[in-house]
């Protein structure tokens, strides 16, 4: 029966928080709900999150070591790792794998070692590689690209499957191809694809493609033919200049017939020209070839094949942009309106649209009037006011301010407006894209940029929620995030803990809570969506293995992580005060809850100072009366007893006397398992909280060292004292 001066006392478990004390914090504040996630059937109740599959140990790789970049695009994940051995040791290493099949696709690399980044160092802050694909070309930036020294800025891998044979030129045994007989430009050539023909080298590859300086205004005579006489200039035009009547290109200069004043085009003349003499004409330059090395002879009208590489054989390429070079090694790449957008100094640099290795134009560059070196880029679709969506990249300058970037130069509405001043991040690794906008980890914990270009208040401070660990990471660009399955994980080290342990924490937008610390934290991830519909992890300390993680429990799910059996742990925060300054007794609880079978759990009750005061054991359903053989036929169910959800009585060894307590449970991960309200009845004692020198440190006492009377309560403490307190 219920005890006088008794209060029911209900705790629905809702998310993780800061908070010590829950008498402040929100209603279901817990310290932990470690390895748990909210229930995607039963509001309010908790279950296992499923363990992260292993999909490969990189076979075939020579000494494989630490993962420092991934990309995931549909089922193929692109990235680099780390070589310790072999003829690529110390450098990074580009792969393409497929999740799907569990196979890596060959990576071509022409260049050897040498077109390859140093590895960066495994501890500290970093400048984190990125990627991003834009048109047919994944490309990377790296801190260990040497840029000026090398040449070598930034790298790529092409699966464009790319192919074309319809151009000669004139080789000249050095690595230059001149008298080209197109503009390759516009055939869809690009530096780093491979190039073939008599006397060019295997393995040969597009270093540069130079288009002269060339403005040439005269007069010809067209004859209906793809021939055009009579011109009266041709200094500087050579084969592959172009040439324009009127401002209308009409083609390619072929060859030179005689020698003379005349030129044949690749095509056909148009047809309202035949007959024209006199009629104004402009070349524009040609084109020729840098190649990676030297043709053996010199030769005219050499038949060139050019080749990329294939989603299923990528090419690996190395240099910089072409044309208008980019000034300094980049931090970040991303693609915005088609085009490859560059982290450079102070600003971006961008390519042309479709072609992500080619600047055209020196003016397809942005420099922000601040000075503050740009360091990461991300895109965001931005509501309007009219309707419709206007895409947008964020251009993030550390921790300092972003930069929207809007429009685009082939429309005149490249515009840049500055937006979160004093707000940024230092981890690039964290920002990622979700259902309310771009998430990112500021200084000041997690922030969204919705779709209306406001930025969210840090979400979780104040004991809202989760923000101390982000706070504390030991190396701030080292942490990383994904949002997939209506949650965003994000990982960091954790400074304020002595172990300085690496830590997940989960932020499920549905519920709007927070669970954690989850085992097993990401160095890297990547949202996934496909038939997996999770994330691919890198997990943390984890060299040269790819994991699959969902955040959607099924009944196909394992609860062994890399090696190692999860358990998982729910704790409170100190229950909420009675706020009458009185010691409380608690003698009767349950726990909501379902124990799957052949399963122990420990729940422990200890008070402010961290003394336990008692601990229950709850068991699940064994299977022994199953076993085939041993039970007589329709007496005993099928699989075993069954697993049920229901308000697990706590059978205390005493009664619990505390100011404040906290609740933990401790269980190992399984399926059918399931954690919720907690149900307790307090009694208000009517004495003052004890001061601590007088508390109990030792062991909890015997169950007949604490009984509570009807009229006044007596309290004999384990070191004999005895007080009286009556009852107002």
């Amino acid at each position: 029966m219920p005890l006088r001066n008794s209060r029911p006392v209900k705790w629905r478990p809702k998310g993780v928080s800061d908070s010590i004390d829950g008498t402040n914090a929100f209603p279901g504040a817990m310290t932990a709900l470690s390895n748990l996630i909210p229930s995607s059937t039963t509001p309010g109740a908790f279950v296992p999150r499923p363990a992260a599959v292993q999909l490969t140990t990189f076979p075939g790789f020579t000494a494989p070591a630490e993962i420092n970049c991934i990309e995931q695009v549909g089922p193929i994940l692109y990235g680099m790792i780390a070589e310790t051995g072999g003829p690529f040791a110390g450098k990074d290493v580009p792969f393409s794998y497929n999740v799907l099949t569990s196979a890596f696709n060959p990576v071509t690399i022409p260049g050897g070692a040498a077109s390859l980044p140093t590895t960066p160092p495994t501890s500290g802050d970093w400048t984190p590689p990125t990627a991003a694909i834009v048109a047919s070309r994944v490309l990377f930036t790296h801190p260990g690209f040497a840029g000026a020294t090398t040449g070598d800025f930034f790298g790529w891998l092409d699966i464009s499957s790319f192919s074309d044979a319809t151009v000669t030129g004139t080789t000249n045994s050095t690595t230059t191809i001149s008298a080209l007989s197109a503009n390759v430009i516009e055939n869809g050539w690009q530096v780093g694809m491979l190039i073939a023909g008599t006397g060019i080298p295997a393995n040969t590859t597009i270093k540069a493609i130079n288009v002269s300086a060339l403005d040439l205004n005269t007069t010809g005579t067209f004859n209906g033919t793809n021939t055009i006489t009579g011109i009266g200039s041709l200094t500087g035009v050579v084969v592959g200049s172009q040439v324009f009547v009127g401002g209308v290109f009409i083609g390619f200069v072929q060859s030179f017939p005689g020698g003379g004043a005349s030129v044949v085009l690749d095509r056909q003349t148009p047809s309202g020209l035949t007959g024209g003499s006199g009629i104004g004409l402009n070349f524009t330059g040609g084109t020729s070839l840098t190649l990676s090395q030297a043709a053996t002879a010199g030769a005219g009208g050499v038949a060139l094949t050019v080749t990329g590489g294939t989603p299923a054989a990528p090419l690996w390429g190395v240099g910089n942009t072409n044309t208008n070079p980019l000034v300094a090694v980049p931090l970040a790449v991303a693609e915005f309106f088609g085009r490859a957008y560059f982290a450079v100094l102070a600003g971006v640099q961008f390519s042309d649209s479709g072609t992500p290795c080619q600047i055209t134009f020196a003016t397809q560059a942005l420099e922000f009037q601040n000075g503050l070196p740009v360091t990461a880029l991300a895109g965001l679709p931005l509501e309007q006011t009219l309707g419709g969506l206007l895409q947008a990249l964020i251009a993030f300058q550390g921790d300092t301010t972003m930069q929207q970037i809007t429009g685009d130069a082939a429309f005149a509405n490249l515009q840049v407006n500055q937006i979160g001043i004093g707000i940024g991040t230092l981890a690039p690794n964290t920002i990622c894209n979700t259902a309310m906008g771009m998430a990112f980890i500021a200084p000041d914990g997690l922030r969204i940029l919705n779709f209306s270009g406001n930025i969210s208040e840090p979400i979780g401070a104040d004991g809202e929620g989760v923000c101390a660990p982000f706070l504390n990471a030991i190396a701030p660009s080292r942490m990383c995030a994904a949002y997939n399955q209506n949650v965003l994980r994000i990982s960091v080290q954790n400074g304020a803990l002595a172990t300085q342990a690496h830590q997940e924490w989960w932020f499920d937008f549905k519920v709007k809570g927070w669970t954690g610390p989850h085992t097993s934290a990401a160095a890297l991830i990547a949202a996934f969506q496909g038939s997996n519909n999770g994330f691919t992890v890198i997990l943390q300390g984890v060299n040269a293995q790819i994991f699959s993680s969902r955040a959607t429990p099924t009944i196909n799910d394992t609860y062994v992580e890399d090696g190692t059996a999860l358990t998982w742990n729910y704790a409170t925060t100190l229950l909420p005060d009675n706020d009458e300054m009185v010691m409380n007794a608690l003698t009767m609880a349950t726990l909501s809850a379902a124990v799957s079978r052949n399963q122990t759990w420990t729940v422990l009750a200890q008070d402010e100072r961290g003394n336990l005061l008692d601990e229950v054991t709850l068991t699940g359903p064994s299977e022994a009366d199953t076993v085939w053989d041993a039970f007589l036929w329709g007496e005993a169910p099928w699989d075993g007893p069954g697993t049920f959800f229901f308000q697990q009585p706590l059978i205390w060894r005493r009664s619990l006397v505390f100011k404040q307590m906290t609740l933990s449970v401790f269980g190992n991960s399984a399926l059918g398992t399931s954690v919720s309200n907690l149900n307790m009845e307090f009694a208000r004692l009517g004495y003052l909280t004890q001061y601590p020198s007088v508390q109990p440190q030792a062991a909890p006492p015997a169950p007949s060292e604490v009984v509570l009377w009807d009229e006044g309560q007596e309290v004999l403490w384990d070191d004999g004292v005895t007080q009286v307190l009556w009852d107002p």
